[in-house]
């Protein structure tokens, strides 16, 4: 039974999660296991075609929806061509979609036993953990964004839409913020492969490791509090505080701790 609270809305949110919880909304899994062939119970308008081509690593590829959950599913498997042969490419790869329900690490185990009853092994490849905010806006966070990645940059879609990366697509992990919907912005831990088998996060009840994860490690939000100035540099005065809290109103806050330091401030 889907409770109210996990049921989203047509634009994929939920209104228990808003400015309150975080969730997994994507997730990929890798999976072992010889002869893999999905069994189709529990699912609705399924499609399984042949996707083997000079890009596809697999022979099949198998979409529907679960039935009880209303999320999407996909599914490719059957290594074929010159990928057969290799130990390093998993026999077929799920990818899990919290379109209608929120994802939990019971459902994907149950799901992915129902679609393939007898896997050898199961390990994530893909999980983006993400929090839907009602304020502050995506200018406000990008400006006020803590981190210690090499790349960030931004990008606007045909229809306008916004999203602020931190970190590249080939990092372990990336941060992507961006408008979800009208009033609420998505902040998006996108973690990847390696950055999955460093921390131990590699089976769905791993997930429960997330609740305790401290992500300020790789990015955070801050803001210049006037009080905390005063306390690490009360020689100067309240005008300079003043002009520090206006220009990070301007500019990204990240640039602050160089500017502090040259000043013989600590940060």
């Amino acid at each position: 039974m889907v409770s109210r609270d996990e049921t989203k809305k047509p634009n994929g949110i939920s209104d228990f999660s808003v400015d309150n919880a975080a969730s997994i909304d994507t997730c990929r899994v890798s999976v072992s296991g010889q002869e893999l062939f999905p069994e189709l119970d529990g699912l609705d308008d399924v499609r399984n075609t042949a996707s083997l081509s000079k890009k596809s690593r697999f022979a099949r590829c198998l979409t529907a929806t679960i039935t009880d959950t209303g999320n999407p599913l996909q599914a490719v498997y059957g290594k074929a061509g010159k990928t057969a042969g290799l130990t390093a490419i998993p026999d077929g790869m799920v990818t899990f979609r919290s379109e209608q329900t929120i994802l939990t690490g019971a459902q994907i185990m149950r799901d992915l036993g129902n679609l393939f009853p007898e896997p050898t092994r199961f390990e994530f490849s893909l999980v983006e953990f993400t929090f839907d905010v009602s304020s502050p806006g995506l200018e406000t966070i990008r400006k006020q964004a803590i981190h210690r990645a090499r790349k960030t940059y931004s990008l606007r879609d045909d229809t306008g839409r916004r999203t602020f990366y931190v970190g590249s697509r080939n990092s372990p992990w990336q941060l992507r913020v961006y408008d979800k919907a009208e009033g609420i912005v998505r902040i998006e831990f996108v973690f990847r492969r390696p950055f999955l088998v460093r921390n131990g996060l590699l089976r769905p009840i791993d997930l429960l490791k997330l609740r305790g994860f401290d992500l300020e490690t790789m990015a955070s939000f801050r803001r210049v509090s006037p009080e905390r100035l005063r306390e690490a540099a009360p020689e100067r005065s309240s005008k300079w505080r003043e002009g520090v809290v206006s220009w990070v109103e301007r500019w990204p806050i990240s640039e602050l701790p160089a500017y502090l330091r040259e000043q013989r401030i600590p940060p």
